[in-house]
């Protein structure tokens, strides 16, 4: 093993950790917003029209914060 394959790795690896750490990112806000959009008794279909988000997750979101 070359130090160029072990220094390559690690920057692949840094690079997936930054890909997983975003798309984390993303889902919280994309909950969040969902939250919020339930909050306002906004219409299930027009949630997951702007956030992404599945219909199973927008209802246990609801679910959990009791609206």
């Amino acid at each position: 093993m070359s130090i160029l394959n072990i220094k390559w790795n690690l920057d692949d690896a840094l690079r997936v950790r930054g890909e997983e750490e975003a798309a984390k990112a993303r889902e919280k806000l994309a909950e969040e917003m969902a939250i919020e959009m339930l909050s306002e008794n906004e219409p299930i279909e027009k949630i997951i029209k702007y956030t992404k988000l599945t219909e199973e997750k927008i209802l246990e979101l609801r679910e959990k914060i009791k609206i």
